[in-house]
């Protein structure tokens, strides 16, 4: 984007945010809306990932210990990078719903 097209963009959300404050502010809350909808499915993806691994791996111990090596020698490796970053997902997410910012101080 142009700094020209991004300036008249600026502008015309500005006249429209003036005249229909309302609008302006429900068309905000959607967003803020829409990307909690998203990190809310993630993480309950990855948690239900998460949660079906750790029960195959009770179900397996369950069973016998000559399903856990076959487990491991085939899948080990395989859940061990999958389960990873899923861990790493879900910490980063709550992390970055609880962090707090400071205000932002206006420059003029």
């Amino acid at each position: 984007m142009e700094m020209a097209q991004f300036e008249r963009m600026v502008a015309r959300l500005e006249t429209s945010s003036q005249q229909r404050p309302w609008l302006y502010i429900a068309q905000v809350m959607g967003l803020v809306l829409l990307g909690f909808v998203i990190l809310l499915a993630m993480t309950g993806l990855a948690g239900l990932v998460l949660l079906a691994a750790v029960g195959g791996l009770i179900w397996v111990l369950a069973v016998g210990p000559g399903a856990v090596w076959l487990l491991v020698a085939k899948l080990g490796k395989l859940l061990i990078f999958a389960l990873i970053p899923l861990w790493m997902l879900l910490q980063n997410s709550f992390k970055a719903l609880l962090i707090r910012l400071p205000a932002p101080r206006a420059v003029r």
